[in-house]
């Protein structure tokens, strides 16, 4: 068996794991991450344990299965802007890098609803 990583992916490494795929098991997230890093497989536990962490922050939710232990995740839509001070976006669900804005249109970001428009 080979040992597991010692390095530990970020909340975002994580989430952009999760949506890349859609709905899937605290595994799969972890070897999605894996195979990204091209490293050992990543601490599945250490996956959980943040998952739960994202949940609790609004960011993901659990989705129910067939199975009675295994746990399956998917991201929760975004209901506003999560674009930092510096109004960069790196969230894999940003309607903004969906739209390859504002470089297209110069259009601000449709769910920032604390800012208004000039």
């Amino acid at each position: 068996m080979m040992p597991k990583s010692t390095q530990k992916p970020s909340d975002d490494q994580i989430l952009a794991a999760l949506h890349s795929g859609g709905q899937c098991m605290t595994y799969v997230v972890a070897n999605r991450i894996s195979m990204a890093w091209r490293s050992r497989p990543f601490n599945t536990a250490f996956i959980l344990r943040r998952l739960k962490v994202l949940e609790k922050a609004g960011k993901v939710e659990r989705v129910p299965s067939s199975y009675a232990v295994q746990i399956c995740w998917r991201t929760r839509p975004l209901t506003s802007c999560a674009a930092g001070r510096d109004g960069e976006c790196g969230h894999a669900l940003c309607p903004q890098l969906r739209d390859n804005e504002p470089r297209a249109t110069g259009r601000h970001c449709p769910l920032d609803n604390e800012r208004t428009e000039a």
